[in-house]
């Protein structure tokens, strides 16, 4: 028996009225086919599709899926399936493991040199990624800052640092100054309130692991990114080409690579097939 690791949700090339009557479900493989939707689809519609869509995925034993780029555009519907606790890759959780791309990605694209790049990474949480990236950030550039609430036990890092490596990052929560010269911010976890909450720098980079942030200092001209898209020349090698043209490259590389395991197991499987950030918006 084949074990299911998430199913890909699409719609159909062509309606076929009567499965689109009874929301008829298709399931080839590891892909549910349904039929295509209209724009202003109705919420008891969404519902009907949704219970579809769930009552498959607990047969199935199945507690993930992938949904396509024009499917997961509906927010209701999006919202909908995630309500009734079934997850849906959005390439979230990737975007922890590719931070340290997406800082290089501003980089190249604005010219800028890494010793002279000022860095503020934002977190409240010790997580592997947020600590391996910023082990990452301090070996090539210059001046890095981790901005946090919890100040105590960002210290142990910062000693850490140190020791391993002789170079010394600032830990601080000064509100008034902390990003007033940070050219780049990573964001891994600050929410809107909280970030709104620090003076920053006017032209300053905001890269938004989290995504849907919005900055409301009026004074505030520079970039805030909260999504992405990745690239490969080998994505070919990973993934169908139906696959490919149907769902967002993240959202497939995601839904594989999803374990529990080491920061380096996981950046190594990002490395080995030259994955990259295509674009930041």
């Amino acid at each position: 028996m084949i074990t299911i690791k998430a199913f890909f949700v699409k719609e159909a090339d062509k309606l076929n009225i009567l499965k689109h009557i009874f929301n008829v479900i298709d399931i080839h493989n590891n892909e549910l086919i349904m039929q295509p939707l209209k724009d202003n689809l109705k919420q008891r519609k969404i519902n009907r599709i949704t219970r579809k869509i769930v009552k498959i995925c607990k047969k199935k034993n199945v507690a993930s899926i992938v949904l396509s780029k024009r499917l997961k555009s509906n927010q209701e519907l999006v919202n909908e399936i995630i309500e009734n606790n079934i997850h849906v890759f959005n390439g979230r959780w990737l975007f922890n493991y590719m931070a340290y791309d997406a800082v290089e990605y501003i980089l190249q694209q604005n010219g800028r040199k890494k010793e002279k790049t000022e860095i503020s990474i934002l977190t409240n949480n010790l997580t592997h990624p947020s600590i391996e990236t910023i082990k990452m950030l301090v070996k090539e550039y210059k001046r890095v800052n981790v901005v946090t609430n919890n100040i105590d036990k960002f210290k142990y890092l910062e000693n850490k640092i140190y020791n391993e490596y002789g170079i010394m990052i600032t830990v601080t929560n000064n509100k008034r100054k902390s990003l007033q010269k940070s050219e780049i911010i990573l964001n891994f976890d600050f929410s809107k309130e909280l970030l709104n909450k620090y003076n920053i720098y006017d032209e300053a980079i905001i890269i938004n692991i989290q995504g849907n942030m919005k900055i409301t200092k009026k004074r505030f001209n520079g970039l805030n990114l909260n999504d992405y898209e990745i690239w490969s020349t080998k994505a070919y090698d990973y993934f169908e080409i139906g696959k490919i043209n149907d769902f967002d490259l993240k959202d497939l590389l995601e839904a594989e690579l999803y374990r529990r395991d080491s920061f380096y197991n996981i950046r190594q499987d990002i490395v080995k097939g030259h994955f990259k950030i295509k674009n930041l918006s």
